[in-house]
């Protein structure tokens, strides 16, 4: 990652904390083009037959004979893409990971039977990866799943409950260690740092329950001191569950891979789920009537 990247990500990052909704549905010339640069990388010499692919099927799916003005499938498809409706090109890349699951499957002999290998240069699911990767970076709001794009509403959870949080948070003094944790957590999501922005995020609550009066020197002990003075009710306990569970995954993942930047690409949703779940919790803790430690 090269500098000019380095510094729009910190700014986006940086934007986030302060309360800023920077989310969109629209591809932007530069994601679109890393987007086409992902599709060379794991198609390598497959790639334009993997065009070719989806150019056909989007014909198909769309009722046209063209989509622009390419002299062929491959400059039509890639002329088209780099202008086309932002819905449009999700739909395109779609189809490319169809055709890149079409491309990756074993070449058959000349006679009809057996394989002469597997096309191992032809990765979909990097290619999915790397499309999630760009996304995430030009916080365009949607997620590909198994070749199939899904929009997550990041508008509506930042402003239902990250922006409540970090308003409430920069309003007291004692409350900076919460929000200095929080705000990184936010800024590990940007960075695609999932085992890591769980981490921050546990902090944060558990900072905030230290805050509230609670004692105890792990995350555990203070939840369980939270729920003997009531700071949270019953009705809590499912998402306090999930959220341990959460950081019980990062804990063994750490273990088994030794470094949390490992973490796969698709653990970003559990990321942000849990930040979303902290946020909700901290907001919880702070309206809670406030009793004398035990």
């Amino acid at each position: 990652m090269y500098f000019s990247r380095r510094k729009r990500l910190d700014k986006l990052a940086a934007d986030e904390a302060l309360g800023k909704v920077v989310w969109t549905r629209e591809f932007d010339g530069p994601a679109r083009v890393r987007i086409l640069h992902a599709l060379r990388d794991y198609s390598q010499g497959y790639m334009p037959g993997a065009l070719q692919r989806a150019h056909q099927n989007v014909l198909r799916d769309e009722g046209k004979f063209r989509l622009a003005s390419g002299s062929g499938p491959v400059e039509d498809l890639l002329e088209y893409m780099t202008a086309c409706p932002s819905e449009m090109f999700v739909t395109c890349t779609e189809a490319l990971y169809d055709a890149l699951l079409e491309e990756a499957k074993p070449e058959m002999t000349a006679f009809g039977y057996g394989t002469v290998g597997t096309r191992w240069m032809v990765k979909p699911q990097e290619f999915e990866a790397t499309v999630n990767t760009v996304m995430r970076e030009h916080r365009i709001g949607y997620e590909m799943m198994d070749g199939r794009f899904i929009e997550i509403d990041s508008q509506a959870m930042h402003a239902e409950v990250v922006k409540p949080t970090l308003r409430l948070l920069s309003s007291r003094k004692e409350y900076r260690p919460v929000e200095d944790a929080f705000a990184e957590a936010l800024e590990q999501i940007a960075k695609g740092n999932a085992a890591n922005a769980i981490t921050d995020a546990a902090r944060a609550l558990q900072q905030m329950l230290v805050v509230a009066g609670c004692k105890g020197n792990t995350l555990g002990q203070l939840l369980a001191a939270a729920r003997q003075r009531k700071l949270f009710g019953a009705h809590d306990y499912p998402l306090l569950d999930a959220l341990e569970r959460a950081i019980s995954w990062v804990a063994a993942d750490r273990t088994a891979m030794g470094d949390a930047h490992h973490a796969g690409a698709d653990t970003i949703a559990d990321a942000r789920l849990a930040v979303n779940m902290v946020g909700a919790l901290i907001l919880r803790v702070a309206g809670a009537p406030r009793k004398p430690s035990q």
